[in-house]
């Protein structure tokens, strides 16, 4: 063969394997995200691409067909060489398409190593989100912002069919109830104020849905209770809260819905109470009523009754007044024994309510002839015709918020026997997981844990752990543990995480540590796998199960000293089934009663340093409970009486400060 027949069949060849490579670019620029509006024009630049492609496609079997049958002149690289120009260019129309499928689906691929977006923690912490001055090129770009998220919507519908690594918690068969509700703000407030009374009261939930929804709820981000109570002030001091206003809050900036007022931090502000009542978003901008003393909000629709329910329910969240909510019958005797922070909310029209009465509290007209808003379950129209996605709660979150799944928690005397494997000394066990402590970590591994994969190992094997044995299906490890708010987490998370977590627990006495799942898919830990929360526990009820004093301040003391730090007190993201399942209310009961017995015990004895330790340590699990307020205040007055009672010449033996003349 001549080096130029050598040369057209390279040629050839090389053609061919670009035509290859055409259907896929094909298929990559119509899955790439694209903004609707140009969505036709890309669609038709394809076409053309593809009637070009075929047409490469016969003129290079003509070509083969006419040098195969005549076959007189050796291969002439030109009509190759045109349409290997022809491919060169085809490829290159549709390149950018690829390219950007390719981005796209780097920005949705699920990140073992990455962290979820949203803060969470279990002790409430105020939000510490100061909206920012913006100057006129930044407000230009917070507009182009609020573009985004209309275009990341269609895109996300656009791939939704092919999202095959787990799904959205509405979607799980499992989970048929775990939707929270619409409206990123109502949520977050409502998820703020769930987290703050699980903190302050006691209690559990009785329902496993339930526990799932909740793990979801406190997934979201902290509620902008901040910003709006700094819009209201604003709004006030500026003399535009006197009636109702319309504002529209979006990305930490506030404006007036008629154009005519910008929020700016730096402006004055006044104290102020109003309702705040979410009616909707719409591309990225949420709408919300700001009703203050004097003012009314006139509703209609069939849902208008669960819009203002809605805005009842998370007002304490915000901080503009504690709502009381009355009916007209009752407003004289509300307005009576109101509080300074108690906001009077009288639901009837203007005709039922004295007059003199209405500066003094905030109507809600309902039904309203001329209303201000048309509340339906899904949209809320204005009165000028704009309709907005509807903001509201899941029945089953007002059910949270309500306290119909709570109930107190009493403390159940366990067996002695049932725990017997937890009675011995933390060394004496495989691997010990420590939530007792700031940062919760894995003590005994083989080999550390992966970096990218550490947290939300430790937090696998942790839950893991707290379960004692008992087998977890790997559908509740993805929807409460590794799970976001929006999603949960991929099998494939799951399964890359488990790994890296059994290799670096290792083997023990009873085999591997974090046995495969198996057909089954459950996922359980082996008996030398403890948490220290469970061993703390163990042994106050093995202090309880003692009959000399002595030996039940041993165990006692023991079990408090597990305490090394604040538990959680560096967690920003995870760990909120600690709260929802019940184990924080647990914890901070057990070790609360721990010391208080403790107390009581070592003070009997005179050995006060004891009982200061006790109370010591129980404060940094519940800095807020009362017996243990009471009990420091004992040991307080414990310590300086045998101070007293030391010999006044002991006493004066003590240096004194020197004298400086």
């Amino acid at each position: 063969m001549t080096g130029r027949a050598r040369g057209g069949l390279l040629e050839g060849a090389f053609v061919l394997g670009a035509l290859l490579l055409v259907p896929i670019a094909l298929l990559a620029a119509l899955r790439a995200p694209i903004d609707a509006g140009v969505g036709p024009a890309v669609r038709a630049l394809v076409l053309a691409a593809a009637c070009a492609w075929v047409v490469v496609v016969v003129g290079l079997a003509r070509l083969v067909f006419a040098q195969v049958r005549h076959g007189a002149a050796p291969l002439d690289s030109g009509p190759i060489a045109w349409a290997a120009v022809r491919v060169a260019a085809l490829v290159l129309v549709v390149a950018p398409f690829l390219e950007a499928s390719g981005q796209h689906a780097s920005q949705h691929r699920p990140s073992i190593g990455q962290p979820r977006s949203r803060p969470s923690g279990l002790v409430a912490r105020p939000a510490a989100s100061t909206p920012l001055v913006r100057s006129d090129v930044a407000r230009v770009e917070s507009a182009t912002s609020r573009v985004a998220p209309a275009i990341a919507a269609a895109a996300r519908s656009a791939h939704a069919p092919r999202r095959a690594r787990g799904g959205h918690r509405g979607q799980h068969p499992g989970v048929a109830q775990a939707s929270i509700g619409t409206g990123s703000i109502l949520v977050s407030l409502a998820a703020q104020l769930r987290r703050r009374s699980r903190t302050w009261r006691r209690v559990i939930v009785d329902d496993e849905t339930a526990v799932d929804v909740e793990t979801a709820l406190l997934g979201a981000p902290a509620g902008p209770a901040s910003l709006l109570i700094a819009v209201a002030e604003c709004l006030a001091a500026a003399g535009r809260l006197v009636d109702l206003a319309h504002v529209v809050v979006s990305d930490g900036d506030a404006w007036l819905d008629d154009g005519s007022w910008r929020f700016n931090p730096d402006d004055a502000a006044v104290e102020v109470r109003c309702l705040v009542a979410v009616l909707g978003e719409d591309q990225g901008e949420t709408h919300v009523a700001l009703v203050p003393r004097g003012a009314s909000l006139r509703l209609d629709g069939d849902d208008a009754r669960t819009l203002v329910a809605d805005a009842l329910r998370v007002a304490p969240a915000i901080g503009l007044g504690r709502p009381v909510p009355v009916e007209p019958a009752g407003l004289l005797l509300a307005l009576a024994t109101r509080h300074d922070d108690d906001l009077v909310v009288v639901l009837g029209d203007d005709e039922s309510v004295p007059t003199d009465l209405l500066e003094y509290c905030v109507r809600i007209e309902l039904p309203s002839p001329a209303p201000d808003a048309t509340i339906t379950a899904s949209t809320a129209t204005l009165a000028d015709g704009r309709t907005l996605v509807r903001s509201s709660l899941a029945t089953i979150v007002r059910e949270l918020l309500d306290g119909v799944h709570d109930r107190r928690y009493v403390p159940s005397a366990t067996a002695v026997g049932e725990r017997a494997h937890l009675l011995g000394p933390l060394e004496d066990h495989g691997a010990v997981v420590r939530l007792l402590t700031a940062v919760p970590r894995v003590d005994g591994l083989v080999e550390p844990l992966v970096a990218s994969r550490e947290r939300r190992a430790t937090e696998l094997v942790a839950y893991l752990a707290l379960r004692t044995g008992e087998p977890v299906t790997g559908e509740r490890l993805r929807v409460r543990v590794l799970g976001t708010t929006a999603s949960d987490a991929a099998a494939k998370t799951l399964f890359n995480v488990a790994s890296s977590l059994r290799r670096a627990l290792g083997d023990g006495p009873f085999g591997p540590r974090l046995p495969p799942a198996g057909k089954l898919g459950h996922y359980a830990v082996a008996p030398d796998v403890v948490c220290d929360v469970a061993v703390l526990e163990a042994w106050v009820d093995r202090a309880r199960a003692c009959d000399e004093p002595d030996e039940q301040m041993a165990w006692l003391r023991a079990a408090l000293e597990l305490i090394e730090s604040e538990p959680f007190a560096t967690v920003l993201e995870g760990y909120d089934w600690f709260l929802t399942e019940g184990h924080l209310t647990r914890l901070q009961t057990v070790c609360e009663d721990a010391a208080c017995e403790l107390v009581d015990l070592a003070l009997d004895q005179g050995l006060v340093a004891l009982a200061r330790l006790a109370v010591e340590r129980a404060l940094l699990v519940d800095p807020y409970a009362e017996r243990l307020a009471a009990a420091a205040a004992r040991v307080a007055a414990a310590r300086q009486a045998s101070f007293a009672a030391i010999d006044p010449a002991v006493r004066s033996t003590a240096p004194s400060a020197p004298v400086v003349s």
